[in-house]
């Protein structure tokens, strides 16, 4: 991942990770505004979408 403020994603998705969260629990979260990481929830939203096809 290479774009602005990416440490601040990769600490984020790495947290998740390491305590075997499923992503949903990245998508329901509420971000601050303005961040990168207020993203997840749109790229999560439509991970759902697209496996639901």
């Amino acid at each position: 991942m290479f774009c602005a403020e990416s440490h601040e994603m990769i600490n984020l998705i790495k947290l998740a990770m390491d305590a075997h969260l499923p992503y949903t629990v990245l998508r329901d979260t509420i971000y601050t505004h303005p961040t990168m990481s207020e993203a997840l929830n749109d790229l999560f939203n439509i991970q759902e979408t697209l496996c639901s096809i």
